[in-house]
């Protein structure tokens, strides 16, 4: 019999100091410096792993605002 739950993981990047964004929305450029290849590897397989994607308000539409304009690998349709 399946169960009706499924697994929520909350996943941040996020300083010792409580730092997790930036003076302006969505400029993130601080992450690039922590986020290598391991942990994209680790990202993917997370995600590919996922039933499903929850996000808040302000993330959703930050998320929704960069995938109609995205283009290269990661843009998927």
């Amino acid at each position: 019999m399946r169960s009706l739950m499924q697994k929520l993981i909350q996943w941040n990047l996020i300083t010792l100091d409580g730092y997790f964004d930036s003076e302006k929305n969505w400029e993130l450029d601080w992450l690039h410096s922590y986020f290598g290849k391991e942990q994209e590897s680790f990202s993917i397989e997370q995600l590919k792993s996922a039933d499903l994607l929850m996000f808040g308000r302000i993330t959703y539409e930050g998320m929704a605002a960069y995938w109609q304009t995205a283009t290269g690998k990661w843009r998927t349709t």
